[in-house]
């Protein structure tokens, strides 16, 4: 990585004002520009939001008779956290990861799932 090349997690008015100042510091030039680019990006799921999810699809999947992964597949359709395209004709499915889910995300499947799982008779 370049010494200019610089990435910066705006969580704090300070690291703020140190992204601003290395913006500053850059000499603008037509022959080598930069580029800056700001994103939006939720916190990533926490590692035990994780573990509780695949808990409660084990745990669901044994109740049922699914395996962890099949339970998983079948709620993420179930709660509609799929979405369908279509491609020359063939509709594919594509499920959502969990792993690319931020906290916020993460936490609504896990809400949703309890839900599922209590108006289905399945205590978890």
């Amino acid at each position: 990585m370049d010494i200019e090349d610089r990435k910066f997690r705006l969580v704090s008015t300070s690291v703020k004002e140190n992204c601003l100042r290395h913006i500053e510091s850059l000499q603008a030039s037509q022959s080598e520009p930069y580029r800056v680019v700001v994103t939006k990006q939720p916190e990533p799921r926490t590692l035990a939001q994780n573990r509780q999810l695949h808990r409660m699809f084990g745990e669901l999947g044994q109740q049922t008779g699914y395996s962890t992964e099949q339970m998983k597949v079948h709620l993420m359709r179930e709660l509609g956290y799929v979405k369908y395209v279509e491609v020359m004709g063939e509709t594919f499915e594509i499920r959502e990861e969990t792993h690319k889910m931020g906290v916020r995300k993460l936490s609504a499947l896990i809400e949703d799932v309890y839900v599922w799982a209590a108006e289905n008779g399945f205590p978890l």
